[in-house]
């Protein structure tokens, strides 16, 4: 499904981070900008100025506890969660030292084909990479045939661990990004996804 949002021009902010600021106050409204900013990785004035972008475009308002997010916030929010996880750490010592965030998206193993265009992304948003996994017939797939996850059994370990507890079903896919810093990681798994749902939100 496509949502096309549109919110008025801000060249300082990226869809990944105003995604990620949303998801953080619909988990915890009571999140101070210090704490927010810290999770975000950028500083508290910009996190200040984006805070007010979104006020600005209908998205939060204020509340002497915090953030709250409007009806059309929650409509963002969950639009994109309803086709996705939340991100999530993950450990993946034999694919890379890197630090690693997921994402599992539903029922989108269709809509990939090598791989490639998700890793340029990642690449993009300052990440050292990309793992795509497609889940088909219970086990792990990369989405070409010249590799394969057996070739890396401790962190097929954990994969097949998170695939268990998320219940994951067939053709969806988990991407996972590897960066010097989880924020870099957070960031590109959520470009990727609003790439591979089609989900415009133009700023």
């Amino acid at each position: 499904m496509d949502l096309k949002t549109n919110l008025h021009k801000s060249p300082a902010f990226s869809e990944a981070y105003l995604i990620r600021t949303l998801i953080e106050i619909k988990k915890n409204p009571l999140i101070g900008r210090k704490t927010l900013s810290s999770k975000i990785g950028i500083c508290e004035g910009s996190m200040r100025s984006l805070l007010n972008h979104l006020k600005d475009n209908g998205m939060l308002t204020a509340t002497k506890k915090g953030q709250s997010i409007t009806s059309a916030g929650n409509e963002i929010t969950t639009q994109f969660l309803k086709f996705c996880s939340f991100p999530f750490k993950i450990y993946l010592p034999d694919m890379t030292l890197d630090n690693c965030m997921g994402i599992i998206l539903r029922n989108v193993s269709e809509k990939i084909k090598s791989g490639i265009v998700e890793r340029d992304i990642a690449i993009r948003e300052g990440c050292n990479g990309a793992f795509i996994l497609l889940w088909t017939n219970d086990e792990f797939k990369f989405p070409f045939i010249n590799t394969s996850i057996l070739d890396f059994s401790v962190s097929l370990e954990f994969l097949n661990n998170m695939a268990r507890r998320e219940n994951l079903k067939e053709n969806d896919v988990v991407v996972i990004c590897f960066a010097e810093d989880y924020i870099k990681a957070e960031n590109g798994i959520i470009k990727i996804s609003l790439n591979i749902q089609n989900f415009k939100l133009e700023i």
